[in-house]
């Protein structure tokens, strides 16, 4: 198959095996433990120094394209030339000399020979050779050959000079295997030199990678080379990550060299419209792919999802490209290049469906789906697959081949299963959240389906525009369904994207401009007036995304608030350990945490690991109430590393600590499997640790997240000995209260003899024990009670309602309950009571009895029959009053109102009742106020007061005080019923437990 297999040869060999060591290298340099600043600066050279190969791999697959060739060197050359600006850092931070003015000097000069890189100043040809090609240098490829040398003598010079004065064996050794490494390294760029003056002699600069060893042993020989889980998953992020990179930059010197001939007016032309669809599904799935490295490089499913975006955005500017391009031949070669990404499309979405879908049984399937791909890729460049281009009104479009009929069969396939798949799921999973996962997958599947069969009609060589451009809806559908629940860093992300977007259109077109006026006496003014124009741009670009992104940082600040507030009111550490969990699962997306608190008796550290209910898909599904206990001794080594750093700590810290001082963790180690680890000390002395797990979607905690723990362990320590000490004062007092119930019998006489009520009751409802007050008032005897059941002295119309309200108490393990209910004697007249049970409990907890206290209110129920007759007059006292009196309904809307509300807001009476409240709060505050009075039923919290605005009539703002009191009287709804709904429903009234009472007034 001609365009691979032919131009294979020997010479390809040191340019490959220099790529794959520089870029390993430069991985473990940032992976192996903590990114010191040496580890970085030596990464950053091994790249560097690796950048010139894939253009000489690119001179044997693009031989005879002479302007290709061209464009790919120049290109390259652009980043290359601050090579030896960097080695200048590194060496700098090797002696530990700090030299501002010549490190800025030669970031400097490597910035000015950048802007004559595309110009002819540098390259202006090539030479060919039998084993390929090297660019013929002019004038300022000189003077940049002069400056990396003088580079390598001046680190050659300070390194001698660290010999000379450093007793250190280690550092002596270590500045020893670098010195070789950087005069090898340019005896070999030395080496080049015939080849660039028209000699055939094979560069020996490609064997580079040699000297780089040396350099790399100098610097890692003694540190132990541990590669554990943890690390294992940040080299597969990196590298992914370096390989979508590394595809999205190769679309760069492709654009160029497909539309270099076509002027900027055309292009703009016929963009307008059949372009925009694909160019916008371009930037989507470049994004999203992006994105899902950024916040899930430790998920298979964001890494996989990442790759298959990358194909996408492939295949996306490979169609906006055909509507541009005129030549076939141009457009069949760019199509042939995106479909060495597009042929893995298919395994990738079947990947994404097993991952997300836990299935182990489609294996053989998809391995089997991977080799197809990998088979088709060697068809990709040939007629087997593409045989042409259709031109069509709207652009070009490819002409399939055998092999790509193959292809869409596989695809059509692998969509359908995927389908299935998700769909079979769907059906089968009852948790709302996995549930909504699944729908939008299968949504975006199901659109990718219906999108691909549009493509058809183009393929056959029918002018119809292809729907497959739109390929950033399913896009949008899938990118809901990983990450909605990361919103915050979404935005982040997505500021930091489109300013990355705009500076690099902003800085293309500045070369671009300079290439086009290369030649003109103005060539100076040109470039000073680019960069400084790049400058200011980039000043206000940076504001305006700070000002856009830093939103979400304002969000965290008041959810810190929030807790903090919530921490003043707490009692003992389990309230401490529900508000500090509340915060990491709602304002940090944390998948896992363990509040871990110092017992002064062990010397331990204990507490239990909870797991976050709306945890990842890809990992194993928990509940709150599966908590694992854990126990850390405190004479744990990482816990001293901890103590003595008094900061929170990362894993990448622990790792470092591990693998530099050799020392001896258990895997199992729960501080080695945090994310992070946040220390909190009162008065020198930690009194407790917080370990928090990954986040729900697999992301690194970013500076404002990191900034909250920060806060939170400085503050906490005081609230946790607070609760230390309320905890104690109740312990006491239950204790004296056991004490008390234990001594009940030495008192039972009173109870024989008080003019209370008092009768205890079984589960059942059986009577087991009535004093004779009891018996008095029902005119029953001892023996005729206890073959009594409770029920049988409740008129039956109320029978219902009082089982019910029972059981409840038992179900839901109440300890005390108050009712006031209608009784009948054995004469047949009816007695209304107030009656007060309390639950009795075993040691475990479990209810076996129950103790009851009786009033008679008859007398009392008549006067509040009487009392209620004369309501008109309340109300009309209620309508009267300045401050505003409104009853919400357990929904949520308005009940009633009274004119206070009219006259505060304009609305009218009317229009307000059966609204829902939050009809009238201001939009910016909603989800605050809901989250609030939420927060108030699920604690049941009898009366609350809080602050916000509402917008009245006339769309003016006005800030309302409101207190709000709860109605018991629906004690059957466990908190948070209400369809989905807030379950609003308060009470101020006692004398009216059915009314719902709220009372406002301007602030």
């Amino acid at each position: 198959m001609p365009g691979i297999t032919d131009n294979l040869n020997i010479f390809l060999i040191p340019p490959v095996l220099f790529l794959i060591t520089g870029v390993s290298l430069g991985l473990f340099s940032l992976l192996k433990g903590k990114r010191q600043y040496e580890n970085i600066l030596f990464a950053l050279i091994c790249f560097w120094y690796s950048l010139l190969m894939p253009a000489f791999i690119s001179h044997h697959f693009l031989k005879g394209d002479i302007p290709l060739i061209m464009k790919i060197e120049r290109f390259i050359h652009f980043f290359y030339v601050y090579g030896p600006a960097i080695l200048v850092l590194f060496v700098h931070t090797l002696v530990d000399k700090k030299n501002r003015l010549i490190e800025t000097g030669a970031f400097v000069i490597a910035s000015v020979i950048s802007l004559f890189v595309f110009t002819d100043y540098y390259f202006y040809g090539l030479w060919e050779y039998q084993w390929g090609y090297i660019a013929k240098g002019g004038i300022v490829l000189r003077l940049f050959g002069i400056f990396a040398m003088s580079v390598i003598a001046y680190s050659l010079v300070l390194s001698v000079k660290k010999l000379k004065t450093d007793i250190d064996h280690h550092t002596r050794l270590k500045i020893k295997f670098i010195m070789f490494g950087i005069l090898f390294i340019g005896i070999l760029t030395i080496g080049n030199m015939p080849a660039l003056n028209g000699i055939g002699i094979y560069p020996p600069g490609n064997f580079a990678f040699i000297p780089i060893l040396f350099m790399a042993w100098g610097i890692f020989r003694y540190d132990a080379i541990k590669i554990n889980h943890y690390t294992r998953q940040r080299i597969a992020g990196a590298v992914v990550k370096i390989f979508v990179t590394a595809g999205l930059l190769a679309v760069i010197p492709v654009c160029f060299w497909a539309v270099g001939s076509i002027s900027l007016n055309d292009i703009t032309e016929k963009i307008i419209p059949f372009g925009l669809p694909p160019l916008l599904s371009f930037f989507c799935c470049v994004f999203l792919s992006f994105l899902s490295l950024r916040m899930g490089e430790n998920r298979p499913d964001s890494i996989t999802f990442s790759l298959l975006m990358l194909a996408y955005s492939l295949l996306s500017i490979d169609i906006f490209l055909n509507c541009i391009i005129t030549v076939p031949e141009t457009g069949l070669r760019v199509s042939r290049f995106s479909h060495i990404f597009v042929v893995f499309i298919p395994p990738l979405a079947m990947h994404l469906t097993h991952i997300v879908t836990k299935r182990q049984s489609g294996r053989p399937l998809l391995f089997g789906n991977y080799l197809i791909s990998i088979i088709l890729l060697f068809f990709s460049q040939s007629s087997y697959y593409l045989k042409g281009m259709h031109i069509y009104t709207w652009g070009m479009f490819a002409e399939k081949a055998v092999m790509f009929d193959i292809m869409i069969i596989v695809s059509t396939l692998t969509l359908a299963y995927s389908i299935v798949i998700l769909y079979a799921v769907y059906r089968k999973n009852d948790n709302p959240y996995y549930r909504n996962r699944f729908l939008f997958l299968l949504i975006g599947f199901a659109s990718i389906a219906v999108l691909s069969l549009g493509n058809i009609p183009a393929m056959n060589g029918y002018d119809i525009y292809p729907p497959g451009n739109f390929i950033f809806i399913p896009s949008v559908f899938f990118a809901i369904a990983l990450f909605k629940n990361n919103i915050s860093e979404m935005i982040r992300f997505s500021g930091k994207f489109i300013y990355f977007i705009i500076m690099t259109a902003v800085i293309f077109t500045a070369v671009y401009i300079l290439t086009i006026k290369h030649n003109d006496s103005f060539i100076a003014l040109y470039t000073f007036s680019s960069i400084l124009i790049i400058l200011i741009f980039n000043y206000f670009l940076t504001r305006l995304r700070d000002a856009i992104t830093g939103r979400e940082f304002k969000k965290l600040k008041i959810a810190y608030e929030n807790l903090s507030d919530r921490l003043c009111r707490v009692r003992n550490i389990e309230e401490i350990a529900e508000s500090v969990t509340y915060s990491f699962f709602n304002y940090l997306s944390c998948g896992e945490c363990a509040i871990l608190i110092h017992e002064k008796n062990t010397g331990q550290y204990c507490g239990s690991c909870i797991i976050n209910p709306k945890h990842d898909i890809s990992r194993k599904i928990y509940s709150c109430d599966d908590s694992a206990s854990i126990n850390i001794s405190g004479d744990n080594s990482l816990l001293a590393y901890v103590r003595s750093v008094r900061s929170l700590v990362k894993q990448d810290e622990i790792e470092y600590r591990i693998l530099n001082n050799e020392t001896n963790i258990e895997l199992t180690d729960p501080l080695r499997h945090a994310a992070v680890i946040v220390p909190v000390f009162f008065e020198n002395h930690m009194s407790a640790l917080l370990l928090l797990g990954t986040k729900t979607d697999g992301t690194l905690y970013d500076a404002g997240e990191i900034e909250f723990l920060y806060q939170l362990g400085i503050n906490l320590g005081p609230h946790i000995e607070n609760a230390f000490i309320l905890q104690s004062l109740e312990e006491t007092l239950e204790e004296r209260t056991r004490n008390l119930l234990e001594s009940e019998s030495k008192y039972r006489h009173f109870v024989e003899n008080a003019n209370e009520v008092i009768f205890k009751a079984d589960l059942s409802g059986n009577f087991i024990y009535s004093n004779p007050a009891f018996q008095k008032m029902l005119e029953y005897t001892d023996e005729e009670i206890r073959t009594l059941h409770y029920l049988d002295l409740i008129p039956p119309d109320n029978r219902e309602g009082e089982s019910e309200f029972y059981n409840g108490q038992l179900e839901n393990k109440i300890d005390n309950t108050s009712r006031v209910l209608p009784v009948i004697t054995k004469s047949g007249k009816t007695l209304w009571i107030e009656q007060n049970v309390k639950s009795v409990k075993d040691d475990k907890g479990n209810i076996i009895e129950f103790d009851s206290i009786v009033h008679d209110i008859t007398e009392r129920k008549a006067a509040e029959d009487a009392l209620r007759k004369s309501d008109m007059h309340y109300q009309q006292l209620m309508e009267n009053v300045s401050d505003s009196v409104f009853i919400i309904k357990l929904d949520g809307h308005f009940k009633y109102i009274n004119l206070a509300v009219t006259r505060l807001t304009g609305i009218p009476q009317n229009d307000l009742i059966g609204s829902h409240f939050l009809s009238i709060v201001h939009p910016d505050y909603r989800q605050k106020v809901m989250e609030f009075y939420q927060e108030q039923v699920n604690k049941g919290i009898e009366s609350t007061y809080t602050e916000y605005p509402i917008l009245l009539k006339n769309g003016e703002i006005l800030w309302i005080g409101q207190t709000i009191r709860m109605n018991r009287k629906c004690r059957r709804c466990p908190p948070g019923s209400g369809g989905g709904k807030i379950p609003l429903l308060f009470k101020y009234l006692a004398r009216n437990p059915y009314t719902a009472y709220s009372y406002s007034r301007p602030c």
